[in-house]
């Protein structure tokens, strides 16, 4: 499985972030990991250590945080990554990234188009990120983030299709796979 983390160190004893996905386009925000942050150069998503976590820890140093905590850690982070909070409609689901000690959990929630096309004038980025853009959620870019790769391969919140060319190609699920 090609998303497993090669070292052993994380920022943060705990983490998570959102994955905020537009589902009337079919579309995810990802974010490009400037030259300041571990794994630089990927796309990935805002998030980062639960709060009161941060620093670099050993993978044997972990600690599990209640999800209301986490899914506050993950809105402040996007918050300071993006310059701006998304406003989500619905929570689609959560994954978690084990690695050790250490659980990183990814908000998957979607936004309305109104709310992507706001982002489109609000967000700025801070110095953890350069880039950002929306992605078709079957299609998405080369050099993804282990952790996005976890969530959207592994997990199957999103049922990727070799050549994707409808909206009909999106299935969200529920926590028991079920369309």
């Amino acid at each position: 499985m090609s998303w497993y983390k090669k070292a052993a160190q994380f920022w943060g004893k705990s983490g998570s972030g959102m994955l905020y996905v537009c589902l009337e386009d079919q579309t995810m925000l990802l974010v490009l990991r400037s030259n300041e942050v571990e794994d630089p150069g990927t796309w990935g998503i805002p998030g980062g250590a639960i709060v009161g976590t941060e620093g670099m820890h050993d993978s044997s140093e972990g600690e599990n945080f209640d999800i209301e905590t986490s899914r506050y850690s993950a809105e402040l982070e996007a918050e300071e990554e993006l310059g701006c909070r998304p406003q989500p409609i619905k929570e689609l689901g959560t994954t978690n990234y084990r690695f050790g000690n250490f659980n990183y959990v990814t908000f998957v929630v979607a936004v309305s188009s109104k709310e992507k096309k706001r982002l489109q004038t609000c967000i700025s980025l801070n110095w953890e990120n350069d880039k950002w853009d929306w992605f078709p959620i079957n299609r998405p870019p080369a050099g993804l983030h282990f952790g996005v790769e976890h969530t959207v391969t592994e997990h199957q919140l999103f049922q990727p299709q070799a050549e994707p060319t409808t909206k009909q190609d999106f299935t969200p699920t529920d926590e028991n796979n079920q369309p």
